[in-house]
Parts: C-alpha cells; structure tokens; sequence
C-alpha cells in the first residue's frame, strides 16, 4: 500500500517542479488502543514492512501514548485505522511579476449593477470592474465590485481600494 502512495506522491511532487534531490516522503499511520474513539498518528520507517517494522510501530505508539496521556496500555490490541504519507518539498524562488502602470488612468467599469449596502439607503447603482484588467495605481472608490474568478470584492461606499505592483487591491477607509 505505502509504495503505491508514495508512487503517487513523487508523480504529484514532481509534476510541481519539485525533483527527489530536495523532495520527500515521509510514511506515518494512525494507530489506536481497541474500542478507543481518537487515533495518534505515528512515523512509520522506510523500506519492507516486516513484522519487526510492526512491533517497532506499536511499541513507539505506546510510548507516544504514554507521553501524550500519561498512560498506555501495553496488553491491550492495537488498531490500525490509516495509512499516510506525507510529501513536501524545495521549489526554486519564485519571482514575482508585476503588473504594468494605470499611468494616472482610471479603469473603466465593465457594467453596473444594484448593491444593497444598508437597508436606510436602499439599494445603490455600483459599478462592477473585472479584476483582470486592472493595472497598478488604479484607485477606486467605493461603492464599487470587482470581480474575478474564484471571488468578488465588495468596496462600500466610505472606503477605497488601491492596486499594487502585484496586482493585491489595498482597501481603506476614507475620511
């Protein structure tokens, strides 16, 4: 079982740009006294699993157990409930891109729409901008969407949004 998990996981580390040389996989199981509702995980030791690999598992479960309870109970049975592994790894740094200047233009909104912002003021006709088009500098003033993807942002009216070099939008109050 660990040499199927352990294949996936190099596949996974490596499709991530991450080689064996600063890849790792590490193998745990999560153990437990018979009858007991909680498991504690436990390192599991490379290569063949032999039966000393095993008595070697259950004896650091029950030292685990010891430390973390104040008890263990070396009689009772012993549980396997899970196998894990556990992968990570090293990528190289990472630069970040930034986004060309607004150069003092403003963006356009893409449509508009009614936003509700409190119930007293009613609904507000908000202007909706896509996230994608918009470049660093660009100030908006709330009310405003800003739409992407995977999220929208809602500015209210009373605060502002500025956008980064890297593209975050820096939301604050106004005065």
């Amino acid at each position: 079982m660990y040499s199927r998990l352990e294949s996936q996981s190099w596949d996974w580390l490596n499709s991530e740009g991450v080689s064996r040389d600063v890849g790792q996989v590490t193998r745990s199981a999560d153990l437990r006294y018979e009858h007991q509702g909680w498991e504690i995980t436990v390192d599991m030791p490379d290569g063949p699993i032999t039966e000393a690999t095993v008595d070697h598992l259950i004896a650091n479960f029950h030292d685990l157990h010891n430390r973390l309870y104040t008890y263990n109970l070396p009689q009772a049975k012993v549980e396997l409930v899970n196998l894990r592994v556990s992968a990570s790894g090293a990528l190289p740094r990472h630069e970040m891109s930034t986004l060309s200047s607004a150069n003092g233009r403003q963006p356009e909104p893409e449509s508009h729409r009614p936003a509700l912002f409190s119930r007293s003021v009613g609904y507000v006709d908000t202007p909706v901008y896509r996230r994608d088009t918009l470049l660093a500098g660009s100030e908006l003033v709330g009310p405003a969407i800003v739409e992407q993807r995977d999220t929208t942002t809602l500015l209210a009216p009373g605060f502002g949004a500025r956008v980064d070099s890297y593209g975050n939008l820096v939301i604050t109050g106004m005065e």
